[in-house]
């Protein structure tokens, strides 16, 4: 199982699970949770159709169909991660979710979601710990 996680701020505000609470309904929810969950059990190897490369370097989208057509973006890789227990560093399969977007008439909303993406990555890999595990909104 590959790990999920999401993206937070500088104030520590996990911006993926808020546009999820704010941006989605119930059924684009329900769509988006099963997905995810289809991303965390097969990992990039889901049909290509579903997880794409953006333009942008190391940015995926995850197609979730309906209306609008939901487009998170995400980041995914290989970490070593530090084992509190033990102090060794532990190989760690993840995916991190970056930006909520939706894609209406070819576009991204918000607009240049995935350069935002690729922002928030760099700041992952600057400090680990601006992601905190997945929150799963119903």
């Amino acid at each position: 199982m590959w790990k999920l996680f999401d993206y937070k701020d500088e104030n520590g505000k996990n911006l993926f699970a808020e546009w999820t609470r704010k941006k989605l309904q119930k059924t684009q929810r329900i769509k988006l949770r099963a997905k995810l969950d289809d991303l965390a059990k097969f990992g990039p190897e889901l049909p290509p159709s579903l997880l794409m490369k953006t333009e942008v370097d190391y940015i995926y989208k995850l197609k979730v169909q309906g209306n609008p057509k939901l487009r998170p973006m995400l980041c995914f890789g290989i970490f070593f991660i530090k084992d509190l227990e033990t102090g060794l560093e532990k190989r760690e399969e993840a995916f991190t979710l970056l930006v909520g977007a939706k894609e209406i008439s070819n576009e991204f909303e918000p607009k240049d979601a995935d350069i935002e993406a690729a922002i928030r990555r760099e700041k992952i890999l600057a400090d680990p710990n601006r992601r905190v595990k997945h929150e799963r909104i119903d």
